[in-house]
């Protein structure tokens, strides 16, 4: 059995309800994904860190508008800006002399200890899987250290819906199992996680977007592939 390489597993499509919430975490040097989708804003929410936002810039300001609970933080001069929430919303393009039009762009979010960085995507189709991210300053304490406690073993290769065959298997034994719980904020990111990944995120970006980590995912994927070798 080869162990399943985390970057290159995919998975199909979930019949399940998109949430209006999601999380990511205050990690360095990472990037998050957020799809903006034509009628749907996504807000920022800063307030779980309890930071104040100084600044933000687009590098590409013709599809998006920014809208901050601070209206000090809207203008050119942002001397004074202390706002904790950022409304992102998609317009028609605009077209400005010199500026390219490109199918992504970056925000850049500074505040009083920390820099952020997000990548914004504006998909032709499709729907949002969330309407609020929440900026966790770290991922609370939960029962996925119980559950990742023992290092997952190796996992064979899958394809995308025996992944998700796998991973669903797998949340059940874990409910099963009082490892989890559903009105536990851990498997409400789990279900944005694979939310996500309907939303055509990679599974690594999925994963940091929902706030679950890499060893989660091959573990839950490992429960539900023994459990169907058993079944066998």
């Amino acid at each position: 059995m080869k162990r399943l390489t985390f970057a290159g597993f995919f998975f199909a499509v979930l019949a399940i309800a998109p949430p209006s919430l999601a999380q990511t975490t205050t990690q360095e040097n990472a990037q998050t994904t957020i799809s903006l989708y034509r009628g749907q804003g996504v807000t920022l929410n800063f307030r779980p860190t309890g930071e104040i936002v100084q600044r933000a810039w687009l590098d590409d300001p013709s599809q998006t508008t920014l809208d901050f609970d601070d209206a000090s933080c809207a203008g050119t001069n942002t001397e004074g800006c202390a706002a904790s929430v950022i409304h992102l919303r998609r317009i028609n393009p605009i077209n400005f002399p010199g500026l390219p039009s490109t199918n992504t762009t970056s925000l850049t979010v500074l505040t009083n200890s920390g820099l952020y960085s997000f990548r914004l995507r504006f998909p032709n189709s499709g729907s949002p899987s969330y309407s609020v991210l929440n900026i966790q300053p770290e991922r609370e304490p939960s029962r996925e250290d119980i559950l990742t406690a023992k290092t997952p073993a190796a996992v064979s290769r899958m394809t995308q819906s025996e992944g998700l065959a796998a991973i669903e298997q797998g949340l059940n034994v874990a409910l099963d199992r009082g490892l989890i719980a559903e009105d536990e904020a851990l498997w409400q990111r789990t279900q944005t996680f694979l939310s996500l990944m309907r939303d055509g995120l990679s599974a690594q970006a999925a994963a940091q977007q929902a706030g679950v980590s890499r060893d989660l995912i091959l573990r839950l994927a490992q429960m539900g592939e023994q459990t169907q070798n058993l079944a066998i």
